[in-house]
């Protein structure tokens, strides 16, 4: 799942944000794997590291399109 699976998590909510118009938030969970590598678990942190990236890549993309609920 990791990083794919949050992909098309993302892809989905923001899809029916913007078709609804009424905003929201998508929050992304990692890790602290997600900020340092860790010895013997580089296929765990690279995916880490990747759902931080793709949520900051995210919330830049969508600004423009999805406001922040109340």
């Amino acid at each position: 799942v990791n990083a794919r699976g949050t992909f098309l998590c993302y892809d989905y909510a923001g899809t029916q944000m913007i078709t609804q118009g009424r905003g929201g938030r998508i929050v992304g969970a990692s890790s602290i794997a997600g900020k340092f590598g860790f010895p013997s678990c580089s296929a765990y942190s690279a995916n880490k590291i990747a759902i931080k990236g793709l949520t900051q890549t995210t919330g830049n993309d969508c600004a423009a399109f999805i406001t922040h609920a109340p």
